[in-house]
């Protein structure tokens, strides 16, 4: 059975598989882009402009080395003032700007986890080579809207999307700092 932990910064907390690495927001970053060569090009190219753009409002960021993924997983955990408190109908048909362009949308769906109302995108990058896939999941609670995002191989997403789908449900604001 796969081992699970909690994970906890800047005020939220997940249940991710053990593997996974937690990666300090303010700091590490660069290092992780420097040493994630292994991420494919496009791949870190796609998390670096979220990072960059979102920088302040990214609260966690983990990177799981084991994965199945000939890559990995990456995750990040963003807050969004600015659409807070929208309806997620209505987030739907622009959310493709908030997570960039670039993406191809491969699914979308609203899902309910537990009393939350998420909407789940599934996209992929990549025209050459190793094609990797993203899960966006949006939600609003305790007055922000939340995305979080999850990176791996798209030979790996939809074996991946059920623990992708369990960690988000663990989610938990538990204050600012």
């Amino acid at each position: 059975l796969l081992q699970e932990k909690v994970y906890q910064d800047n005020g939220v907390e997940m249940t991710l598989p053990a593997t996974f690495v937690l990666g300090d927001v303010e700091n590490d970053f660069e290092s992780l882009m420097n040493q994630g060569q292994s991420l494919e090009d496009e791949q870190a190219q796609t998390i670096k402009g979220i990072f960059e753009h979102y920088k302040e409002d990214i609260l966690m960021w983990a990177y799981d080395p084991v994965g199945d993924g000939q890559y990995g997983t990456g995750l990040l955990v963003m807050k969004n003032d600015q659409f807070a408190g929208m309806s997620l109908m209505l987030i739907s048909t622009f959310a493709k700007s908030i997570i960039g362009d670039q993406l191809d949308l491969v699914d979308q769906e609203r899902i309910k986890m537990d009393d939350r109302d998420v909407l789940r995108f599934e996209t992929s990058t990549g025209d050459l080579g190793v094609k990797s896939s993203q899960a966006f999941y949006i939600f609003n609670e305790s007055g922000k809207l939340w995305i979080i995002a999850f990176f791996t191989d798209s030979d790996q997403i939809q074996e991946s999307l059920l623990e992708f789908d369990r960690a988000v449900e663990s989610f938990e604001f538990v204050g600012d700092e």
